[in-house]
């Protein structure tokens, strides 16, 4: 069955994932003092954040989401051996990119980052390849599609923040680059993935007939209008947009 045969890519993510938090959680402890007086924004506030948002929380994601892209389509994921592909260059990024980014050091983070990028661009292959093949569309497709262009957009402002840290440019476009970052990565990826599998496992959870009708339509298209707005008014400040944008994100998350 499709479970079965993906079971051991799913769970090398889960442990790749489990790993990044307990190591995590280690250097949170170990390294509390300096987070307490230089704050996150700090080599050792940067090693942990992107261990746990890369590491533990992308990699837990992709790793469910294999599996879920299956039931949700009715289908098998498009290629289990570009799945193990993606998960080996992931895996090399971090190793690459986490010890950089707690030495310090520019180059490394270059090209872990670079890799990360190669790693992001596989897994949206594979996932985008099932949903061509299927060829079916919903309310998990659509939001799919704005969570993985929401990946994306976050490994670009990502690496972009890293061209303009090293070329010392603008720190008014760094911190332009930093909060699109941050609304794409914890936002429009992570939040936005939640949202949309939930209403997927929470009545399979529930054994119930109640699937996701209209309203989760609203709920998935509000929420990444929301996410969308507010860093289109990073690069353009515009104070109604700016409301807009709010409102969208409050209704979608009341509603949901």
């Amino acid at each position: 069955p499709p479970n079965v045969h993906l079971f051991s890519l799913s769970f090398s993510f889960f442990a790749a994932a489990g790993l990044m938090f307990l190591t995590a959680m280690m250097m949170g402890a170990r390294y509390l003092p300096i987070l307490v007086h230089s704050g996150f924004r700090s080599p050792v506030g940067w090693t942990i954040t992107h261990m746990m948002t890369l590491g533990f929380m992308t990699m837990l994601a992709m790793g469910a989401s294999f599996q879920l892209i299956q039931v949700i389509l009715q289908t098998k994921l498009f290629s289990r051996s570009l799945g193990f592909v993606q998960f080996a260059a992931y895996v090399l990024s971090l190793a690459i990119m986490l010890p950089s980014f707690f030495a310090g050091s520019s180059a490394g983070i270059g090209a872990g980052g670079s890799l990360i990028a190669v790693a992001v661009l596989l897994y949206i292959i594979n996932l985008a390849a099932t949903m061509i093949r299927e060829r079916k569309w919903n309310v998990f497709v659509f939001g799919l599609i704005f969570n993985l262009l929401a990946l994306l957009f976050a490994v670009c402002f990502g690496i972009g923040m890293g061209i303009y840290s090293r070329m010392g440019w603008g720190v008014l476009s760094y911190e332009q680059l930093f909060h699109s970052h941050l609304w794409f990565s914890l936002g429009g990826w992570m939040t936005g993935l939640i949202i949309t599998f939930s209403f997927k496992l929470l009545p399979m959870f529930y054994i119930s007939a109640k699937k996701a009708d209209a309203e989760a339509w609203y709920i998935v298209g509000l929420f990444h209008a929301g996410i969308w707005l507010q860093v289109f008014t990073i690069w353009h400040p515009t104070d109604l947009l700016k409301i807009f944008s709010i409102a969208c994100l409050a209704i979608s998350i009341m509603l949901f």
